[in-house]
């Protein structure tokens, strides 16, 4: 797989990785384990193994529709590497951006990798679409090793996280 270099740096309750394209484009690709602390109370497994995961470039271009296939291989070697270095029970969850309202888009494209990548098979991903009481759809998903045992406990607490994430983010 042809990817780009990337480095990993640890920041409060944050993992960062860092890597620039060829087209100089830097993104950062972040996970933290905080970031949903105040909804996973009721969620013991979230709360124990959850991390926010998401990337973007940086700066953050209005415009960037540019296509480099490198940039997704990349990504998915940063998540490789996140879950060899904090271990296998980990979940990684991530909530589409939706201010430039492309979240159905991200969500389109979250499932196209997950379903089109010989090498993401390793991982369950699930996505779903959560209207706010104003309709505004909203794309949650999750990401676990397909071999983890704790998969009807994922999907229940994941479920019921998602309604209560957007019920109380309105």
């Amino acid at each position: 797989m042809n990817t780009y270099s990337f480095s990993r740096e640890s920041e409060g309750s944050c993992i960062t990785y860092q890597f620039e394209t060829s087209n100089n484009i830097a993104y950062s690709v972040y996970f933290c384990s905080d970031n949903y602390n105040d909804y996973f109370k009721n969620y013991p497994y979230l709360l124990n193994n959850a991390f926010d995961f998401g990337f973007f470039p940086v700066p953050h271009p209005q415009d960037n529709k540019y296509h480099d296939p490198k940039v997704f291989s990349t990504i998915l070697n940063i998540v490789k590497d996140f879950i060899e270095f904090k271990g296998d029970n980990i979940e990684l969850l991530f909530h589409c951006f939706d201010e430039d309202d492309r979240q159905h888009f991200r969500g389109r494209l979250f499932n196209i990798w997950a379903n089109n990548s010989e090498s993401i098979k390793l991982l369950k991903s699930k996505i779903i679409e959560v209207k706010d009481e104003n309709g505004i759809s909203h794309f949650i998903g999750y990401s676990v090793l397909d071999k983890n045992k704790q998969m009807n406990t994922i999907e229940l607490e994941f479920e019921s996280f998602s309604d209560s994430l957007i019920s109380n983010t309105k």
